[in-house]
């Protein structure tokens, strides 16, 4: 338990220290004239790439966005002007609008986006990639948009053109994939923990690696994971001889996650492993009695389950805590031979519970 906690100190630290040194805080500013549903949702799907670039977010409700006062919008040079401001306005039921201005003034980003069945996932997905590929581009001091006086000239033109002949609007980029294109992310762990072996076993301690790769999605992830670990030998007395038991294991996880907003990301990971055993006989001489025990090796096959939580305290270095299951369908037993009768010296529980905590790398 001191090693563990040790770890998320260590983390913590490193943690502080990534964000303390890392890029200038940024601010967007998002006024939203929609159900106050769409809050929530929306800013489920832009946390996670805003915050990993260094830039917060505020949004809040508006009655009813007013094209003319977004347009005359002019330059914020106060110390704590937001990158951009925008403004989606979602009253009407068969499409959105979005303005996006940064803090200069000097362009107009304006996009459409169709609602063909309210703001669904796809719809929130659409809006939030406009929005990050706007906010990298400005990130890179990259122009978005156009000037404000084709801007005008672009709506005025959509406002004064019949529905049933509406022309495709200018400003309009070609739309966007319906979601953001999933990514591949690596992660790597060091940890510690104990877990209940047996009534005279209930805190083994062990401390291992793992890695892993993910397909990291808009807020799902699935991946694969190998761990690795090596267990303290502990000692179960007995009479009249005990055992001392030693070894490792080794397990493969398939693992399925979710980023949980601030909150972090949970995965839940189910796979195959390996328990390696080392067991030798201690304290078996007896001047009355015959007693035979010979040392052995065993490898018996398990299922592994862990539920996993990954604290949101840096970028590139997390600490996290997991519950882990192993069920060992192989029950075995380790005895001896006294006076020619056998006698169990320990008998491992079938499933075994246990407790970790360590440090993650990577993104």
């Amino acid at each position: 338990m001191i090693a563990g906690a040790t770890l998320v100190l260590i983390a913590t630290t490193l943690a502080a220290a990534d964000g303390a040194g890392g890029a200038r805080q940024e601010r967007l500013s998002l006024q939203l004239a929609a159900d106050g549903s769409v809050v929530e949702a929306l800013r489920a799907h832009l946390v996670p790439d805003l915050t990993a670039r260094h830039v917060a977010l505020d949004i809040t409700l508006a009655a009813a966005v007013d094209i003319e006062r977004v347009l005359a919008t002019t330059a914020d040079r106060t110390a704590d002007a937001p990158l951009a401001r925008a403004w989606l306005d979602g009253r009407d039921p068969q499409a959105a609008f979005l303005f996006m201005i940064p803090r200069q003034a000097d362009r107009v980003l304006v996009r459409k986006v169709p609602l063909k069945s309210g703001f669904d996932e796809v719809a929130l997905a659409e809006v939030a990639y406009i929005i990050e590929r706007a906010v990298a581009s400005l990130l890179a001091a990259e122009p978005i948009g156009v000037p404000p006086a084709e801007a005008r000239a672009a709506l005025a033109q959509v406002s004064s053109t019949p529905p049933a002949a509406a022309p495709p609007v200018t400003v309009v980029a070609p739309a966007p994939p319906a979601s953001a294109p999933a990514r591949l992310a690596f992660d790597g762990a060091a940890f510690a923990g104990v877990a209940a072996w047996a009534s005279g076993a209930s805190a083994v301690l062990s401390a291992g690696l793992s890695g892993g790769v993910e397909r990291v999605g808009t807020t799902a992830r699935v991946g694969l994971t190998l761990a690795v670990a090596g267990r303290e030998s502990f000692d179960v007395t007995g009479a009249p001889t005990g055992v001392r038991v030693g070894g490792g294991d080794v397990r493969l996880l398939l693992t399925v996650g979710r980023t949980l907003g601030d909150w972090g990301v949970g995965r839940v990971g189910v796979g195959p492993g390996l328990v390696i055993s080392r067991v030798e006989p201690v304290g078996g001489t007896s001047a009355t009695r015959t007693i035979e025990a010979q040392p052995r090796t065993d490898f018996d096959p398990m299922l592994a389950v862990v539920a996993r939580w990954d604290i949101p305290l840096g970028q590139l270095v997390r600490p996290f805590i997991a519950a882990t299951v192993d069920v060992v369908p192989v029950r075995g037993e380790y005895t001896a031979t006294v006076n020619g009768t056998s006698r169990t010296l320990l008998a491992p529980w079938p499933v075994r519970p246990g407790f970790l905590a360590g440090i993650a790398f990577g993104r």
